[in-house]
């Protein structure tokens, strides 16, 4: 009996995904996928920054941070400043992503940049593979296509910044999260080990971003939801929530040790402050202002790295204190600027690419949202989790495009699931269909 409804509720391609294998198809894909993506990327640094140059303050100042703090562990130092003392000012995962490529080539700009490719291409197998065992091969092709040549996330191995590790580690720990709450005879009994991976995963995002921590209330809800039994979802979430707060307590104990308090980094007063001040507010509401630019008599910045961090967050309770009636309009400004597809940047290549390549893809991610709530409910409440610790994170601190790009390995599988039904509503399908 043929479907009355305008998509039939799960077709060959669908079915697939939930009986995924790694057979040869699906790994040709992959290889296409990644042998894409690592190309795009080598000729962009090729063409644009120069494999041996070094990172330019210019672009992206953070960079700096990391690929010293990198070098510093190379060479024994522990995680420490361009002087070799102790730092948390940021997160560490970044730095321990180029360490070991300083440790087999020494300071190599050059093998950090292939290596930040090689990086950078993994996400977008990623992607294509989660795309793949949610919704399908031809999702999966798509998906895998589309990352691989969107400039927004090409962009990202150009410099050393987070975004790189973040983007792979982000896609594969929600690809992972799915797997474990999947409710398959297949992975009952695998399930449990699943989350923990998944956990690990998490933990070591949370290493280079501690704002994907935000998702954990959501996720352990989810899975509650989820599981087909709630003590079965209860657990496997209290496993996954274990494992995460290992790593990032393994963090948290270090800088206890080095500086007697568990915290985490001292980068996020200042983004605090920066997107919460009386200036930011009447000049560019949603946006951020760098900290140097803040600093005057009445809210100096001095001391060590933990008394910095109490000032800057201690200016920014100030300021959410007086103006609790601005809240509204400024959250909702910041929300604006997560979606603004102009990215404010002196580079008009840079602007409008990433502004085009935008606005082409966000009807492609809405439209996908609402259909994969009706392919495979539970694999989209997992994939929207990254997206909603990304608002809950423009909400606290601002609004970027940088913030929004730097999950573009998990929107991308909701623009290709988008792509590919609304293809076959113009009855495309034959051009994007994979054998």
């Amino acid at each position: 009996m043929k479907c009355p409804q305008k998509y039939a509720p799960m077709n060959k391609s669908e079915s697939d995904a939930k009986t995924f294998v790694w057979d040869r198809r699906c790994l040709q894909v992959l290889a296409i996928v990644f042998v894409l993506a690592f190309g795009v990327r080598l000729g962009l640094v090729w063409q644009f920054v120069g494999f041996d140059s070094p990172p330019d303050a210019t672009s992206a100042p953070d960079q700096l941070n990391y690929e010293e703090s990198a070098f510093q562990l190379s060479i024994g130092n522990g995680y420490s400043n361009k002087d070799g003392d102790p730092t948390l000012h940021r997160m560490p995962g970044t730095s321990f992503t180029l360490l070991p490529v300083y440790l087999f080539f020494g300071r190599s700009y050059a093998a950090a940049r292939v290596w930040f490719c090689i990086l950078s291409a993994l996400a977008c197998v990623g992607t294509a593979w989660v795309a793949t065992q949610s919704f399908g091969r031809q999702v999966g092709l798509v998906a895998g296509l589309l990352i691989s040549v969107y400039p927004n996330h090409a962009y990202g191995p150009l410099h050393f910044v987070s975004e790189v590790p973040f983007s792979l580690l982000v896609i594969l720990a929600t690809g992972t999260t799915v797997l474990a709450f999947r409710a398959e005879k297949s992975l009952a009994e695998k399930s449990v080990y699943v989350s923990i991976i998944a956990g690990i995963l998490w933990g070591c995002t949370a290493l280079v971003r501690p704002n994907i921590l935000l998702c954990f209330p959501l996720l352990i809800a989810c899975a509650s939801w989820s599981s087909d039994r709630l003590r079965r979802g209860l657990y496997l979430s209290v496993c996954m929530t274990a494992a995460t707060c290992l790593l990032v307590g393994l963090w948290a104990g270090r800088n206890y040790m080095v500086f007697g308090r568990p915290t985490l980094a001292a980068v996020g007063a200042y983004t605090l402050w920066g997107a919460n001040n009386e200036r930011v507010l009447s000049e560019s509401p949603g946006s951020w202002i760098k900290t140097s630019d803040l600093v005057d008599q009445d809210h100096p910045i001095n001391g060590d790295e933990l008394q910095r961090m109490d000032q800057a967050n201690q200016y920014a309770k100030d300021f959410f204190a007086k103006h609790l009636a601005d809240l509204p309009y400024l959250t909702t400004m910041k929300l604006y600027r997560l979606l603004d597809p102009w990215v404010e940047t002196d580079n008009i290549l840079v602007q409008w690419s990433f502004g085009i390549a935008w606005l082409a893809t966000i009807p492609f991610i809405i439209f996908g949202v609402f259909r994969s709530l009706s392919v495979s409910k539970v694999d989209a409440v997992y994939l929207l989790l990254p997206l909603a610790a990304l608002v809950l994170t423009a909400a606290i601190f601002y609004g970027s495009p940088r913030f929004r790009d730097s999950v573009s390995s998990v929107y991308m599988v909701f623009a290709a699931l988008g792509f590919r039904d609304i293809a076959r509503q113009l009855d495309l399908q034959k051009l994007i269909q994979s054998r």
